[in-house]
């Protein structure tokens, strides 16, 4: 398996029915990206509603942002599966 490069992506709550990723169109990690890809990733906030830790998420859609909201990024929906904890 290839491994992914690390990158610091923004999570957006964009629908009630999940989260987002927020990648840059010209971002090197959107040709790594692929549905129902599971991935290993580190959620920092500074809210405490929010989670925080390493979660092992599946990719569930890559959308392209529409004009005026999210121009010039795709959107990839993320669902988590579940927390990563080290023993």
């Amino acid at each position: 398996m290839k491994a992914v490069p690390i990158h610091q992506l923004k999570l957006r709550d964009t629908s009630r029915h999940g989260a987002c990723l927020l990648i840059k169109k010209d971002s090197a990690i959107i040709k790594h990206l692929a549905i129902d890809q599971t991935l290993n990733i580190l959620f920092h906030s500074v809210e405490r509603s929010n989670p925080n830790g390493e979660f092992k998420v599946m990719v569930r859609h890559i959308t392209e942002g529409k004009p005026g909201r999210f121009d010039g990024h795709y959107l990839v929906g993320v669902k988590i599966i579940g927390r990563i904890t080290h023993t």
